[in-house]
This record gives structure tokens, sequence and C-alpha cells, in this order.
């Protein structure tokens, strides 16, 4: 009986372990052992962190059950699947982003489609998903789509504000992002210009009531930025061009 119950303890300890919180500690590949702390892989039951400024990219296809995926920072899809059961859940933090940029780059939970790169061009968080949320492109609760820009350059959310008009204008190696309301805004407006990888290369705050306002962004390369339009909790992205 001794021998029973200690195998049975045995058992239960092994269990313990298996299902375990793992971290990415160095910007790498989902794929590769040396991006996370245990020196493994995430396997059936973990909790995975990906922690702030850190990018972990997934270029393989990945079948995951039990498990709940936290993304501090970056989870970036090139060419890959995240296949996650009914009982498992992705969450996006306040500073976190999950990206992709093909048809192929794609995240399921219980067969359901809730990021697909083709339409959905980021996440920002605060957001998450789970077997309780819709499918793609409102596969995520909270937080900002970011949609593929193919058919529209404007992305909204409820509860967003609608700028008059979002367009930049380059000087030399200067850029400028300028923002134009059909009205003066009562409340604090703070615009974020960002790249396309989700790094914010300008912000600024305006206070004063304003119906346009300017950010600079130095050393402009030329390109497609997103800029956040950010009016007391109430945001909208537009893209611009350099």
């Amino acid at each position: 009986m001794k021998q029973l119950l200690l195998f049975l303890s045995l058992l239960c300890a092994l269990g313990l372990n298996a299902a375990s919180s793992i971290r990415a500690v160095n910007n790498g590949r989902w794929s590769q052992t040396s991006t996370w702390n245990l020196n493994r892989l995430p396997h059936d039951g973990d909790t995975v962190f990906i922690l702030a400024n850190i990018q972990v990219v997934l270029d393989v296809n990945e079948s995951l059950n039990d498990v709940v995926v936290r993304i501090g920072g970056t989870l970036r899809l090139n060419n890959g699947k995240l296949d996650l059961n009914g009982t498992s859940r992705v969450e996006v933090g306040a500073l976190g982003r999950l990206s992709g940029t093909g048809n192929n780059d794609q995240v399921k939970i219980g067969n359901v489609f809730k990021f697909r790169g083709g339409v959905d061009l980021s996440i920002l968080g605060p957001a998450y998903a789970d077997e309780s949320t819709g499918s793609s492109p409102n596969g995520f609760a909270g937080g900002l789509v970011i949609l593929n820009y193919t058919d529209s350059p404007r992305v909204s959310r409820p509860n967003t504000i609608t700028p008059l008009n979002v367009y930049g204008t380059k000087y030399g190696s200067t850029g400028v992002v300028t923002v134009k309301f059909a009205s003066a805004q009562v409340d604090p407006v703070t615009i974020t210009v960002m790249d396309l990888n989700g790094q914010t290369v300008a912000r600024q705050q305006h206070q004063s009531r304003l119906k346009t306002m300017q950010v600079q962004v130095n050393n402009a390369r030329p390109g497609t930025y997103l800029v956040l339009v950010d009016n007391n909790g109430r945001k909208e992205i537009r893209k611009v061009v350099f």
C-alpha cells in the first residue's frame, strides 16, 4: 500500500512539473530552445510568458493544449500557425503586440480563427482571446485591431474618435504627421507614430483646444507608418506614408 501511495505521489509531482511557467528571455524563434528560460519549447499545460521588450518569431506550425500565452512584448508570426485547443487562452498586455502579415499567419482556439495575418495586421493590447470571443477580425476582445490596409487605411473600434484627416509630409529627413479634426478637442489628445514593427518613433500630447495637431518624426525613413490617436481613451489608428 505504501509503495502504491509513493507511486501515485510521484505521478502527481511529475504532473505538476509538466504544467509550468515558461518565459522567453531572448529575442528569437519560438522553435529555438535558447529563446526560453527552461531551455525547452513550450508544451501542453504551460503558461507561456513573452515579456516586455522581447520579440518571439513563430515560423512553424505549433499545436498546444491547455495553455495560456501572455504577450507582454511581441509575438510575430512569420509563416507560422498557433493552433490551440478550446480551453486555451491568449492574452496581449497593455504594451504587447501580436502581429503577422500573411494568410499563413494564424492563431486558432478550438478550431476558430482568432487572428489571421492576411486580415488582422496586428493586435495591440490589452486584449484577450479564448473560446468565448469571436472570430477574426473580431477574435480578440478589447485592445485595437490594426487591419490589413489592402481595402482601407482606416481602422476603427467602438468608442473611437474620428479625425477629419491624417496625413504625412516629408521635409528632408524629417517627417511631420498632421491630424485634423472637425472641431477643437476638449480632452487631451496623444498622438503616437509607430513603424510597422510596432516600434514607437514619435509621441506627443496636445493639451490645448486645437483642431489641427502635428507630430515631428526625426530621421524618418521612407515608408508606411501607423498613427495612433488617443483622445482620453478613445482610440483610432490611421496609416501615413512618408
